[in-house]
């Protein structure tokens, strides 16, 4: 990628996109502008994981959700 002010842009509206941290974004775009390939994966590797974890909460809320929907609707056909 070249560098330059509009790249400048384009990083920090994709660490935007995906919900980067303000102190993330300021600490990778100088790792990126130095080229310091290794330390900036690593900071982005580690938003990712953050990411994940929230993900798998997310999904055992609605894996919850879903099996208390069940045991309502097998209450309800119970009744019938």
């Amino acid at each position: 990628m070249a560098q330059g002010p509009e790249e400048n842009t384009v990083l920090r509206r994709h660490l935007e996109d995906v919900d980067c941290p303000r102190d993330t974004m300021e600490s990778f775009l100088p790792l990126y502008r130095q080229k310091r390939w290794d330390e900036a994966i690593r900071l982005l590797a580690g938003h990712r994981g953050r990411l994940l974890e929230a993900m798998h909460r997310s999904q055992e809320k609605l894996d919850n959700l879903d099996l208390l929907i069940y045991k309502l609707k097998r209450e309800r056909e119970k009744e019938k």
